[in-house]
């Protein structure tokens, strides 16, 4: 790891969108719904990351390729918000992504557009971009979807580059995840149906020896760290350094679960860029996500109530 590098990590996000939220007392299909509240942000897990890490002191770079007035507006917050950032441009118009939110209740719907192709002449200027810029961090991070022109391996030829000179994170789905997984990305971040879904498993409950099978087979590529996610039930930590550990924080009201992901991600990263242990990075990873539980949106929860849920986060050896 760098001794002094000028960001704690890189973050690679391609796909950026607009996230707008709306805030509903009812909703009727095929009707007229007024919305109580909205607003708009720069997203794309990328970004929503990026402003996690950003609350919790990191130093971030963020990039992305963006076009159109949705691509100006990304630009505006990320400078208003003070997160920097290098862009890519395209002529096609950003995507947007939204959630409807009812009050009183902790599930969100989203509804995700998939972006337009990005062109190959971005895909070019974005690769280069990546290149250069990721050797300014300690952690290159290649999070969320690609473009729909882009390649399935796009983040694991960039990992199969940049692994020898620095540490890679890897947080996507579907079949980009299981590429850039076998191309040996230090630290995988997913929930659990994203990783049983890449890793040919299907079970209702957690399977932690399943886990731990395709952990150690991963090792053999370069992997040093699987996390895996499940919501309210915690993550579940498998290490080369440590004995497979199971991460959870209580929490007894929480507003929202949208971002929580990407915040528990920037915790772990910006914890072990400190020097913590896995099993004490992963525990302020817990306790951030549950500090964005609090608030609707990624990356607006008060740095505060980390201190507190970190108080209420336990870890317990998985049985495997």
């Amino acid at each position: 790891m760098r001794i002094n590098p000028e960001y704690d990590m890189v973050i690679a996000s391609p796909n950026a969108a607009i996230d707008s939220y709306y805030v509903m007392e009812h909703f009727e299909l095929a009707g007229v719904n007024p919305a109580k509240r909205v607003f708009h942000t720069a997203g794309g897990k990328g970004n929503n990351m990026a402003r996690a890490a950003v609350r919790l002191g990191g130093r971030v770079l963020s990039l992305s390729i963006v076009g159109g007035e949705a691509g100006r507006f990304i630009q505006r917050e990320l400078e208003l918000e003070g997160i920097d950032y290098k862009l890519v441009w395209t002529e096609e118009e950003t995507r947007r992504c939204n959630t409807i939110w009812f009050p009183g209740q902790t599930d969100t719907t989203v509804i995700l557009e998939p972006g337009q192709p990005a062109g190959e002449a971005s895909q070019q200027a974005y690769l280069e971009l990546v290149l250069n810029e990721a050797q300014r961090a300690s952690y290159l991070v290649l999070i969320g979807s690609l473009q729909p022109d882009f390649p399935n391996g796009f983040y694991a030829d960039l990992i199969r580059v940049m692994k020898a000179n620095l540490r890679v994170c890897i947080d996507c789905a579907g079949e980009a995840l299981k590429q850039a997984a076998w191309a040996g990305a230090n630290i995988i971040k997913v929930n659990r149906k994203e990783f049983f879904m890449a890793f040919g498993h299907c079970d209702e409950s957690f399977d932690c020896f399943y886990a731990l099978e395709t952990f150690n087979k991963l090792r053999y590529h370069g992997t040093e760290v699987l996390i895996i996610t499940e919501g309210a039930n915690g993550a579940y930590v498998y290490s080369d350094s440590a004995h497979p550990v199971h991460v959870q924080t209580k929490v007894e009201r929480w507003l929202s679960t949208g971002g929580c992901g990407d915040t528990f991600l920037a915790g772990l990263l910006l914890a072990m860029r400190q020097g913590r242990s896995i099993e004490q990075a992963a525990c302020y990873a817990s306790a951030a996500a549950a500090a964005n539980l609090q608030e609707l949106g990624c990356g607006f929860f008060d740095p505060g109530d980390v201190e507190h849920f970190l108080a209420a986060t336990t870890v317990e050896l998985l049985p495997c």
